[in-house]
């Protein structure tokens, strides 16, 4: 009985090998990419695109919400 157990579990990890150890692997490759400095460049450009991208602090609106700012 101890027998088919093993070779059950065994089976069932052999099925799903890739499900375990994918994860696994882009963990290992993001944790190496972070700390290469293409990363660092390219964080700082999304960034900077982030910060170019939004509103002004103060955009002229005329609603009554952005009275207060006025």
């Amino acid at each position: 009985m101890a027998k088919q157990t093993s070779s059950s579990l065994f089976d069932w990890v052999k099925e799903r090998m890739y499900h375990l150890l994918a994860p696994v692997v882009a963990l290992g490759l993001v944790a190496l990419f972070q700390q290469t400095p293409f990363a660092d460049k390219l964080e700082y450009l999304t960034v900077n695109l982030r910060f170019q991208v939004r509103a002004p602090l103060r955009s002229s609106c005329r609603s009554a919400s952005c009275a207060r700012w006025d």
